[in-house]
């Protein structure tokens, strides 16, 4: 149970207001719901090789390519 309390207060207490203060409201639209009804499972990566914990210096990206998605960057775990 430590593990879903886990998920569901990283999820709703760090992603989700993320997406309520700087996402677009195309953004808001489509991943709130989701998030609110278990659709989705939201996470936050935070740890980088040059930036730690600091959100601000983190570089690592997802890029949309056809149908999936490909992270560019690295990380340190």
């Amino acid at each position: 149970f430590t593990a879903l309390a886990v998920a569901i207060g990283g999820q709703s207490e760090l992603v989700s207001p993320y997406i309520q203060n700087i996402g677009s409201e195309e953004q808001k639209k489509y991943w709130l719901p989701k998030m609110v009804s278990g659709d989705v499972v939201s996470a936050i990566a935070m740890t980088e090789a040059n930036a730690g914990s600091d959100l601000q210096a983190i570089r690592t990206q997802a890029i949309l390519k056809d149908e999936h998605y490909v992270v560019d960057g690295s990380k340190t775990f």
